[in-house]
C-alpha cells in the first residue's frame, strides 16, 4: 500500500513560507515513522507534535490565551483500524496535547478525558508539563483585554464578536454568549495512510484568543475534528470549531471516500456544501487521505490553510497543497487570513 501523510497549520494562517516551511517539516517528521514502518498512528502522532512545537501556530507553543489568560488546550487522535479514538479538552500546561490524546487511546479505555483528570493522567504518564504562555501571547492577551474592557466601538472589530461591548459579568448575565466567526483560532492537524494500509487522523489545537474558560471545540471531537477509518480514509478539520462539530465535518467527508470519492473530491464536496448554508458559509479547511494514498485539501477564503504532503515517490515533503473552494457570498474581509 503507497503510504502517505497530509498536515496543515490552520485554515486562518496564512500560507506564508515559514507557515510552509513549519509545515513541511511536520510531513517530514511523520513521513520518517511511515517510511520506517511505523504507524499511522504514530505518524500522525510525530507529525502534529512537530506542530505544536512550533510556536507560530495556535497549538502547544503557541496557543492562544482564553479569557482568563490561561493556554488551555484541546486533541483528538482515531486509528482507522479500530475506530477508536482519544481526545483530550481544556488541559493546560501539557506540552504536545496530542501525545496524551494517544495515551488516552492506547492506554485506558476512555475516548474523552478534560481539564484537571487529563493534567493529571499526563503526569501519570510521565509527559512534560510547562507553562505555555508566551511573552507574545501573553502581550496579545492583555491588548485585547484591555479593549474588551474599554467598550470602545472603533476598536471592537479586532476581538471575537462574542465579547464585544460589555463585560464578562454582562455577557454571562444576559445570557449572550453565543458562537461567532472568530478570527484567529487555527487548529493544526495531520491524516495519514501506512504502509499497511491502516489510516489515522489527529487534531491539536489552543483555539481562539479570549475563548471562554472550558470551551472545548472541534479538535478534540471525533467525527468532527478528525476521522479515520480503514478501507476509506482519514481527514482533519480547522476552522469555526461550532460549525464543524454541527456539520460532522471529517465523518462526511470519510463517508464520501467510503463510497468511492478520491479524496479531493470528498474534500470538495463537503466544503461546497458549507459554502451552500442558509445562514451564510463559516470558515473551514479539510486535508484527508483516501484509502490509496492520494491526498486532498481545501479551504473556503482565499491564502489560507499553509499544508504539505509527502507520499510514495516523492523524494522530499512539499507543499502548500490545497485547493481553494469560496463561497458565492464572499466571507467577511474580517476572517481573511492574519
Amino acid at each position: 500500500m503507497p503510504e502517505a501523510i497530509i498536515v496543515h497549520g490552520g485554515a486562518g494562517k496564512p500560507a506564508d513560507p515559514e507557515s510552509v516551511t513549519a509545515c513541511i517539516a511536520a510531513a517530514q517528521a511523520g513521513w520518517k515513522v511511515l517510511e520506517a514502518e511505523g504507524s499511522a498512528v504514530a505518524a500522525v502522532e510525530a507529525a502534529i507534535s512537530s506542530l505544536e512545537n512550533c510556536s507560530i501556530f495556535d497549538a502547544g507553543a503557541g496557543a492562544y490565551l482564553n479569557l482568563e489568560g490561561q493556554a488551555e488546550l484541546d486533541a483528538g487522535l482515531m486509528s482507522g483500524s479500530n475506530r477508536k479514538s482519544g481526545c483530550v479538552g481544556a488541559v493546560v500546561r501539557v506540552c504536545n496535547p496530542i501525545q496524551l490524546a494517544r495515551r488516552v487511546l492506547e492506554d485506558t479505555t476512555y475516548v474523552l478525558v478534560v481539564g484537571d483528570g487529563a493534567v493529571k493522567l499526563a503526569r501519570l504518564m510521565g509527559l512534560p508539563l510547562r507553562d505555555l504562555r508566551t511573552a507574545e501571547r501573553r502581550a496579545q492577551w492583555e491588548e485585547l483585554s484591555a479593549l474588551l474592557l474599554s467598550g470602545d466601538e472603533n476598536q471592537m472589530s479586532k476581538i471575537p464578536r462574542i465579547y464585544r461591548n460589555a463585560s464578562l459579568e454582562r455577557w454571562a448575565r444576559e445570557g449572550k454568549l453565543r458562537t461567532h466567526l472568530e478570527n484567529h483560532g487555527n487548529t493544526v492537524g495531520a491524516a495519514a495512510i501506512d504502509k499497511a494500509g491502516h489510516v489515522a487522523a489527529g487534531s491539536s489545537t489552543g483555539g481562539s484568543p479570549l475563548k471562554w474558560p472550558g470551551r472545548v471545540g472541534s479538535a478534540a471531537l471525533p467525527g468532527a475534528g478528525f476521522y479515520a477509518e480503514d478501507g476509506a480514509g482519514a481527514a482533519a478539520a480547522t476552522g469555526h470549531g461550532e460549525t464543524i462539530i454541527q456539520e460532522l465535518v471529517c465523518r462526511e467527508v470519510v463517508e464520501r471516500m467510503r463510497h468511492g470519492d478520491t479524496a479531493q473530491s470528498a474534500v470538495n464536496e463537503v466544503l461546497d456544501a458549507i459554502n451552500s448554508r442558509a445562514d451564510g458559509a463559516r470558515r473551514v479547511g479539510i486535508i484527508a487521505v483516501d484509502s490509496v494514498g492520494r491526498c486532498g485539501a481545501g479551504v473556503n477564503i482565499p491564502g489560507g490553510l499553509p499544508s504539505a504532503l509527502m507520499s510514495a515517490g516523492m523524494s522530499s515533503a512539499t507543499g502548500p497543497f490545497r485547493e481553494f473552494r469560496l463561497p458565492k457570498v464572499p466571507l467577511p474581509e474580517s476572517l481573511a487570513p492574519i
